[in-house]
């Protein structure tokens, strides 16, 4: 997709963090966008059209 009025770059880029998790009662709506978050964050670090997945465990030990 062009970027004409950027004085960075001619084309506008992506970075996109996915955390997937499978729902239970042991899971929260805070955890599984703080992960998302993280993901983000770690697919812009890589910069430019960058995807990050992660998979939050819900696995806890009782």
């Amino acid at each position: 997709m062009p970027h004409l009025f950027s004085d960075v770059s001619d084309h506008v880029t992506i970075s996109l963090g996915v955390n997937t998790i499978i729902p239970s009662d042991e899971t929260s709506i805070d955890e599984f966008i703080s992960c998302a978050d993280k993901a983000l964050y770690k697919a812009k670090e890589k910069r430019n059209c960058a995807v990050f997945a992660m998979q939050q465990d819900t696995t806890k030990i009782v």
